[in-house]
């Protein structure tokens, strides 16, 4: 908080303080005679300086201040070391509009540090001959942050160069390396065999209007035997986010500003065969977390329900067997939901009025909770094992969800992505809509699969427009 002063800035300073009456407050002063004239208006004050006080009572004064003895510290920041921890302190005072964004950041960190539990309350009381001091310093700090912002994203394509570098040295394959499939490519949409992370980041920016997906939960199922699947990624560490942060960067680079991420995941069961208890791990949240940190704005999430029973059935969880009911109600619990998490790439979008969405539909698809998605409606699979060795599960994402996605939040014409494509389900449903599409998969099977699902979906259209004409 800055203010513009035309009164006396100790008296001001002194009313700052009064304010915050039984807190603890910092002082920061610039001369001894600051000070002086400061501890002379405020009660309780001790001042601090590095002429008169000798080292060992700066430590005493230092000691009390910390363990809540001194309620206002008036010092110099130079006398308190820019490694000093004081975040049991949450009220810092600037006596002085310093032209030093280092000696203000400095300042402020010693307060602002891991273990602050409550915000940092910042009071730099300015005449107006101080006030181009003040902007000036303004000025740096925002050249700061877009300084920091840009190495960050330097940082995580460096460091995913690195990794790829070191995994080419020294991870050895078993299975033999595969040719990648040419691009599929056919009226309005496009099917891209390939890690999906390497794939994004060879795309120019600013490609698409709408991503809908289901990503590979972390140590879940197995898709495959690559590296490259998220779905290999380790649960018990961070190997998973560390992973999902690259993709989240790329895919934030190939969104339009301003256009829809519609991301859906689940929570996910702890074992207790795997970490010694059982429990729910909040994976939404973490993925949130990994989406928000490379740039994306959340904007809220459905509740998909699930049916316990087969639930339980499907998964045999203890928690929602009726075993448990009648042996050892504490170990219940609730069945596990999807959700449907919506982010948006900050910037502005040309404006449509959805031709897809009724108001019926709206009042439907408002709601928080999904009770109309039909869980068992997805796009049929003939099988659940495409090819030896590597396959334990298809997942495909009900037919309900992704019909939903597109239609609130495309317009037609516009372009879908989804980076995990798997057998085509919102590929099917973008061409079904109007859309265009971009399909990217990791293995090549669900690829073929999803290239028939689409052709098939194409040819039903194809017969309809057909058959419409035939009445005209």
């Amino acid at each position: 908080m800055s203010l513009a002063l035309s009164s006396n800035k100790p008296q001001r300073i002194a009313e700052i303080v009064d304010s915050h009456e039984g807190e603890q407050v910092i002082i920061w002063t610039q001369f001894d005679e600051e000070g002086e004239i400061l501890q002379a208006l405020i009660p309780n004050s001790v001042h601090l300086t590095g002429k008169i006080t000798k080292q060992e009572v700066r430590l005493k004064i230092l000691e009390d201040f910390r363990q809540g003895r001194i309620q206002v510290l008036i010092v110099k920041p130079r006398l308190m070391g820019t490694g000093l921890n004081l975040q049991h302190c949450r009220i810092c005072i600037f006596s002085w509009a310093a032209d030093s964004f280092e000696a203000l950041y400095q300042a402020i960190g010693r307060l602002h540090r891991y273990g602050q539990k409550e915000q940092v309350l910042v009071y730099i009381p300015h005449t107006a001959l101080e006030r181009p001091m003040l902007e000036n310093v303004m000025r740096k700090q925002a050249d700061y942050i877009e300084d920091a912002q840009f190495q960050e994203r330097l940082y995580v394509e460096c460091l995913l160069d690195d990794l790829q570098a070191f995994a080419n040295r020294t991870l050895q394959i078993e299975t033999e390396e595969e040719e990648p499939l040419p691009d599929i490519t056919g009226p309005d949409y496009q099917l891209i065999h390939g890690d999906c992370i390497k794939v994004m980041a060879g795309m120019p920016e600013n490609q698409f209007d709408l991503a809908v997906f289901s990503p590979p939960f972390a140590d879940l199922y197995s898709y495959s035997c690559k590296n490259e699947d998220l779905g290999n990624c380790n649960g018990l560490d961070d190997e998973f986010e560390m992973h999902f942060s690259f993709f989240a960067h790329h895919l934030f680079r190939v969104m339009k500003p301003g256009c829809v991420v519609a991301l859906h995941v689940a929570p996910l069961a702890i074992l207790k065969s795997v970490k010694g208890y059982t429990g729910i791990r909040d994976f939404p949240a973490e993925c949130r977390a990994v989406f928000e940190s490379v740039g994306f704005i959340y904007d809220g999430k459905a509740t998909i329900g699930k049916n316990p029973q087969a639930q339980s059935i499907r998964t045999h969880a203890q928690g929602l067997a009726f075993k448990t009911l009648h042996s050892n109600s504490r170990k219940l619990r609730f069945a596990i939901p999807d959700y449907l998490l919506k982010f948006m790439k900050p910037g502005d979008a040309p404006e449509f009025a959805s031709q897809d969405v009724t108001n019926e539909d709206w009042i439907r698809m408002a709601h928080p909770i999904w009770d109309w998605v039909r869980e068992t409606k997805t796009l049929n699979a003939q099988t659940k094992r495409l090819s030896e060795g590597d396959i334990k599960h298809i997942c495909p994402l009900q037919i309900d969800v992704i019909d939903a996605a597109i239609r609130l939040w495309s317009d037609r014409g516009e372009h879908v992505l989804s980076p995990f494509a798997g057998i085509g389900s919102e590929g099917v449903l973008a061409v079904r809509l109007g859309r265009k599409f971009t399909g990217i998969e990791l293995k090549k099977e669900y690829l073929m699969l999803a290239e028939k699902n689409i052709q098939e979906e194409l040819r039903q259209v194809d017969f309809m427009g057909e058959l419409v004409e035939s009445f005209i």
